[in-house]
């Protein structure tokens, strides 16, 4: 059981930072990013399956790694538009509560207290609506797309544990087939919505999609121990890593009453899902 904590706060930290590279990099096309991200994540993936001298084949992979392109470069739009505090923590604060419901309507995953997922719930709501408003007229549309995006990204991520839990495949068994996944799909997509290479691009995307996979193989046993309910909420705990980058070293947020608003609505989503981690 605590090594199920540890793996989701090791999680948690990669997948809070991970994200950093791709806030620095500027000017670059999302889908060739996504590929160079793609490109680290398959490193990381042989180089697990090297140590563990597993390379299981699984379409569960695959298919995971199939969602996570959909979903990364949802994010990576997102970041371009509204900054890494506020699309991070809005996209995690869609996939704790569809990850929790989904281990309930896919696993019969158990729940001893529904008055606390109900208060959790509400409070992801009001969380959420606090990292959505914006007093930024001028850039509205901007930003309406990069919450859109968010929270399209959010929905697809809160399946991602899905597969795995289906496959009942050992977590250093499907890391291969989930980086295979993940490489094809980036791949695919870059070649159809082709662009320039460039390399300057390459060390800051092949950093964020290895640090991605050390944490999503941390994940994977998060999962397998605490289950989906629970494991897969508390690597979200990310969001916090995230604002924590976004306010204070990338300065997102201009003025005081912003700054306040995405630390309080952080504080609220982080609350949400502590209540739901004990609600089973």
């Amino acid at each position: 059981m605590l090594l199920g904590y540890f793996a989701a706060i090791f999680s948690a930290i990669m997948w809070g930072s991970n994200n950093v590279p791709v806030r620095k990099a500027k000017g670059y096309d999302s889908f060739y990013f996504n590929f160079l991200m793609g490109v680290g994540i398959i490193i990381i993936g042989l180089i697990i399956s090297i140590i563990n001298q597993s390379f299981i084949f699984s379409w569960w992979g695959i298919l995971t790694g199939t969602l996570w392109s959909f979903g990364n470069v949802l994010t990576i739009y997102a970041i371009k538009y509204i900054g890494i505090a506020r699309s991070m923590t809005l996209l995690q604060g869609v996939i704790i509560p569809v990850s929790f419901f989904s281990g309930i309507a896919f696993f019969n995953e158990l729940v001893q207290f529904w008055g606390l997922a109900i208060v959790s719930l509400i409070l992801f709501g009001i969380g959420g609506y606090l990292l959505t408003k914006s007093e930024d007229q001028q850039n509205s549309q901007k930003i309406g797309q990069g919450l859109i995006f968010s929270l399209l990204a959010g929905l697809i991520f809160g399946f991602y544990g899905v597969p795995f839990r289906i496959s009942e495949i050992a977590p250093q068994d499907f890391v291969f087939s989930v980086s295979l996944g993940i490489f094809l799909t980036s791949t695919a997509f870059y070649l159809i919505k082709y662009s320039k290479p460039s390399k300057k691009f390459i060390f800051p995307a092949v950093l964020a999609g290895s640090m991605w996979n050390l944490g999503n193989f941390s994940s994977f046993f998060a999962i397998s121990i605490l289950g989906l309910t629970l494991g897969y909420p508390l690597t979200q705990l990310a969001m916090f890593v995230n604002v924590m980058w976004g306010t204070l070293y990338f300065k997102e947020a201009k003025d005081t009453r912003a700054i306040v608003r995405i630390v309080i609505g952080s504080i609220i989503l982080f609350s949400a899902a502590i209540l739901l981690s004990l609600s089973k």
